[in-house]
């Protein structure tokens, strides 16, 4: 698959958290109950397993294991900034590669997410529109605004409209 879009929105993402210091971890997100720190486990976790269940195989467990604690994600942090994009990088680039091997688009699989079985290309439609989102989360977490390129936004939202990405 193409996966232009993905790489495009998460390198939008991985620039936002490119900013974040330790003492951001705290600050609010729209989510409710979260703070940014349990948002970006939250992308981290989600990269690995929508990876997993991509590629139809596992993820090595290095991969795993040092993504996904609260503890890991402190001490990714340098004081200054940085290091939220490098462990968010890792994982986005598992979950670009999965999608890039995948021959055929309309390949159904059950995500742990949804109850029903999606086909890939709706993975992905689903996948790309949530990362807009969340770019918009982090930048809110970090009091700055966030606008996709209009380039990034039009395509985005031509994946979504997608006929394949309709399940």
């Amino acid at each position: 698959m193409d996966v232009t879009v993905l790489r495009a929105v998460n390198g939008e993402l991985a620039s936002l958290l490119s900013t974040a210091t330790r003492e951001d971890l705290g600050r609010p997100t729209p989510h409710a109950g979260w703070d940014l720190g349990d948002l970006c486990l939250h992308l981290l976790a989600q990269n690995v397993a929508l990876a997993g269940v991509v590629s139809g195989g596992a993820i090595p467990r290095a991969d795993r294991v040092a993504t996904l604690t609260r503890s890991a994600l402190e001490a990714s942090l340098e004081r200054d900034g940085g290091g939220l994009d490098v462990r968010y990088r890792r994982t986005a680039r598992l979950l670009e590669d999965a999608f890039a091997a995948v021959e055929d688009p309309t390949r159904r699989c059950t995500t742990d997410g949804h109850g029903d079985e999606l086909d890939v290309a709706t993975l992905y439609a689903m996948h790309v529109s949530m990362a807009v989102i969340d770019c918009c989360d982090v930048a809110h977490a970090l009091g700055r605004s966030y606008e996709p390129t209009s380039d990034l936004a039009r395509r985005a939202v031509r994946i979504v409209r997608s006929p394949l990405a309709v399940g």
